[in-house]
């Protein structure tokens, strides 16, 4: 599984094409009723992907820790040149900033683990279907951006 939310997508994707929601039903058309079984592979799937993501975060947050030390090791190692310095606090500064990015997604993605694992083992089975249809077609709805009416123009991302 991977990080960014993929982890997540993809035990719900794989939920979803298990109970035959995967798509926009048409108007009147039968939803296939999910089971108790088929909620019980998803709760597991969401908490096998946050115990994943937690070691992640672990991992994320020791690396930003060593790059930081690193980075003020070697500005006081080189502080009588400031060139070298320069460079070294820049070069520092742009790779924290890339693993506070990575680390704010896991965030994102641990927060929608813990309340769809805190939320779904609650609800009914039908209920918890609708609950995780109704987040994922949201979701890629705002990965997306909203559609544009004319098809000649595109859709500006948020």
């Amino acid at each position: 599984m991977s990080t960014s939310l993929g982890g997540i997508y993809s035990v719900v994707d794989a939920y979803l094409e298990r109970i035959g929601q995967n798509r926009v039903q048409e108007l009147g058309e039968q939803r296939p009723e999910p089971s108790k079984e088929d909620q019980a592979f998803l709760i597991e799937g969401l908490r096998r992907t946050r115990r994943f993501n937690a070691n992640i975060i672990i991992v994320a947050i020791i690396i930003l820790c060593a790059i930081f030390l690193l980075g003020a090791f070697l500005v006081i190692y080189y502080r009588s040149a400031p060139q070298t310095m320069a460079m070294v606090f820049g070069g520092n500064f742009l790779s924290l900033l890339v693993i506070v990015a990575w680390l704010r997604r896991l965030w994102f993605e641990k927060s929608t683990l813990d309340l769809l694992t805190a939320l779904l083992p609650s609800l009914p089975a039908a209920d918890a279907a609708q609950v995780v249809t109704t987040w994922r077609f949201q979701s890629k709805s705002v990965r997306r951006g909203p559609a544009s009416p004319d098809p000649a123009t595109p859709a500006k991302v948020q």
